[in-house]
Parts: structure tokens; sequence; C-alpha cells
């Protein structure tokens, strides 16, 4: 008992591991998908820390992948004729394989802008490093991605996920403890504890006992 309470803590330590791991890898590439300009705009709750007093934004951006999701709302800055410097944006990046697992919020006011925030810049994010960064710039123009390794937790695909990976970890865990089991039998060891079994049926070690041979059917015990 106290063996699979170990195995199964330890499956639920790297499912946890991998499902950052593969999130953050996914923060890494390009968020390439469809984009739709034709979403709600009434999704304030979305994103936690913009404020009721910043209204209905005036136009909403979504853009998917089977691994990101980023989503975008704006409201119109004061001067049309300089209205993309003038917007305030706010923005949230999630991502994670084969559920979105973790994401990263951000939200930017100009100057000029009558809207008044006092909230962070940014929540749930960690720089990423210099290189992908520059990296990206010789990639891409003019393209969305997000600067931040995400790190809070969307619930709703972070436990599917890492119940999903620890359950993987778990399989393979016990495909190579029963291959050892069977190369120690081979070789006349102890299964549990490699102790040399010549001449034993009972291990003196950890007290396993090897069990006895099969009889052929049809054949009278002696």
């Amino acid at each position: 008992m106290r063996r699979w309470i170990v195995r199964v803590s330890v499956s639920l330590g790297v499912g946890l591991v991998l499902t950052v791991a593969v999130a953050w890898a996914a923060a890494m590439m390009l968020p390439a998908g469809p984009h739709s300009d034709d979403i709600p705009t009434k999704n304030r709750g979305y994103i936690g820390s913009v404020p009721k007093a910043f209204g209905e934004p005036t136009r909403a951006f979504l853009t998917r992948s089977p691994y990101a999701c980023y989503w975008q709302v704006q409201w119109d800055g004061p001067d049309e004729n300089d209205r993309f410097s003038d917007d305030s944006v706010a923005h949230v990046y999630r991502f994670g394989f084969p559920f979105l697992a973790l994401e990263t919020q951000g939200v930017y006011v100009p100057p000029k802008s009558p809207l008044h925030y006092d909230g962070p810049a940014r929540r749930g994010a960690i720089p990423m490093p210099p290189w992908r960064s520059r990296i990206m710039l010789v990639r891409t123009q003019n393209t969305q991605y997000s600067s931040d390794l995400p790190w809070l937790p969307i619930w709703s695909g972070l436990i599917p996920d890492t119940i999903l990976y620890a359950s993987v970890a778990l399989l393979v865990c016990l495909a190579l403890a029963h291959r050892r089991r069977r190369k120690r039998l081979r070789r006349g060891l102890c299964p549990s504890c490699a102790y040399d079994l010549t001449g034993l049926d009972t291990c003196p070690e950890c007290a396993w006992k090897r069990p006895p041979p099969q009889q052929a059917p049809g054949r009278p015990t002696e």
C-alpha cells in the first residue's frame, strides 16, 4: 500500500511538472491559429483586473490554436486619427495541451487615455528569456505573441492535464517495474530487493516467497 501511495504521489508531481513544461513550451511558440474579430465584447470577467469603470470595450479579438488562446479587448482612444497608439488594451494569453492550463494577463492604458487604471500592468507573468524575444523578432513582423511565461492556473485545464500526464507517467513506471521484476527472476534474484535466492524459496531480506510451480492439467499431485 505504501509503495502505491509513493508511486501515485510521484506520478502526480511529474504530471504537474509536465503540464507546466508543455504550457511554457507553447508560450515560446508563435500563436498560430484562426483569427476572429466577430466575438462578443461583453466579457469583462475574462480579465479580472479590468475595472468596471472602463465600460464595455469597443472591439474584441480572438486567436486560437490547439495549444494556445490569445484574447484581446480594446477601448478607443480620444484621437480617432491616432487610434492605435491611444487605445487602451487588455489581453489574456492561455497555454496548455490538450487543455489550456496556465494564463497571463495584461492591461495597457496610454497616458492620453481618459481611463484611469492603478492595477498591475501584468499578472501571472514571468519574463521570457531574452534570446527567445530576439528569435521572435526575426521570425515575425507585426504579429501578436506573448513575451511572458504564464503561471496563473486555469483549474478547469490544469487539473485534467495533470491527471492525464500523471496517468501516463504511472503507466510507464509500472511497465518499467514489471520489466525489472521479470529480469530479476530470470537471474535468480528476489524481484523486490534483488537478493540472491539460489536454493531459497523465501527471501530473508524482504520475506518475498517464490510461488509454487503450477501443476499440469490432468496430472494428479503425488
